[in-house]
């Protein structure tokens, strides 16, 4: 893997049943995020992120993603960052809600590309 760019990881949250289907993931979690504009529809499903929770840090592929601009961004005519919602499966359930209960999970994360 290579490291591919960072990503300012802002928030969490679990899904729906209905992802979590359609995906095929026993504890899905979706962590958003804010990246570069320039990179802006260039993440790929497959790709990993690495970020800490409570002094432990995870590694964890990218099942999902999904693009996301505010409505506040319309009045602006240069945006920089863009916000990402990566979809990932945790290890367990013990995990899953670890991250959950975390207070805070503002940090800088690294995506890397899978090598083909």
């Amino acid at each position: 893997m290579e490291k591919f760019i960072d990503i300012r990881i802002e928030d969490k949250f679990k899904i729906g049943e209905e992802i979590k289907e359609k995906f095929k993931v026993e504890f899905p979690l979706v962590i958003m995020g804010a990246i570069d504009v320039q990179y802006y529809g260039k993440l790929e499903e497959g790709n990993y992120i690495k970020f800490k929770i409570e002094e432990q840090t995870l590694l964890r592929k990218i099942i999902g993603i999904e693009y996301l601009r505010p409505s506040h961004y319309l009045e602006y005519m240069e945006v920089k960052t863009r916000g990402a919602g990566l979809l990932i499966e945790c290890k367990s359930e013990e995990e899953f809600y670890k991250i959950l209960k975390v207070e805070s999970i503002y940090q800088t994360a690294t995506i890397y590309k899978t090598t083909k």
